[in-house]
């Protein structure tokens, strides 16, 4: 068992929700460790912002708490409207505890995520992505496509010209192929 996937069972464990099980959608590093086994030194375990994750729940297991200097992770929330993601994000179930559900965001949605920051972690996590095989780059642009048609209704279209000269880097360095043509909507 990973230390993920140890942290979440941990928080399952020492949580006293009541009710059905809670969805916690990872995201970030911690889906992919999750999902492929990959270990990066990421100190938190990003979740989507969503319906359930209560105060108390956050409180277990935040930055500082036990939970943290047990297994080194924090939970950080993360609002959806901050990703670079499509309307319908892709998550999978990976499992179910007593009170926890694990959804994990799919790779090719994580490596999307991550064009709108594109710090160095960002980019090693996308490199490795496509060098295992686990992005192809057909369905990234499919997906980019979609979340510009979902940046488009907002103000956040500003954004849209940096996530694509990223999205050009990662075509040019990682997949060793020209850069798509992609029409951008203009900022209002």
């Amino acid at each position: 068992m990973d230390r993920v996937e140890s942290f979440l069972r941990d928080l399952d464990a020492r949580w006293t929700g009541v009710g059905n099980p809670i969805d916690l959608k990872v995201i970030g590093a911690s889906a992919l460790t999750l999902q492929l086994g990959y270990e990066r030194g990421t100190q938190d375990t990003d979740v989507l912002e969503v319906e359930g994750v209560t105060k108390d729940l956050l409180e277990i297991a935040e930055k500082g708490s036990d939970l943290h200097r047990r297994h080194n992770l924090y939970l950080q929330v993360v609002g959806e409207a901050i990703l670079f993601l499509p309307q319908k994000p892709n998550f999978q179930k990976k499992f179910s505890l007593e009170k926890i559900t694990v959804w994990v965001l799919d790779p090719v949605d994580i490596a999307l995520s991550k064009l709108a920051r594109y710090h160095a972690d960002d980019a090693d996590d996308i490199e490795m992505l496509v060098g295992e095989g686990h992005v192809d780059h057909d369905q990234l642009v499919e997906r980019f496509r979609a979340a510009v048609d979902w940046y488009s209704m907002d103000a956040r279209v500003a954004k849209l010209p940096r996530f694509l000269k990223n999205l050009h880097k990662v075509e040019r360095d990682y997949f060793d192929v020209e850069k798509t043509d992609i029409e951008l909507p203009e900022a209002q």
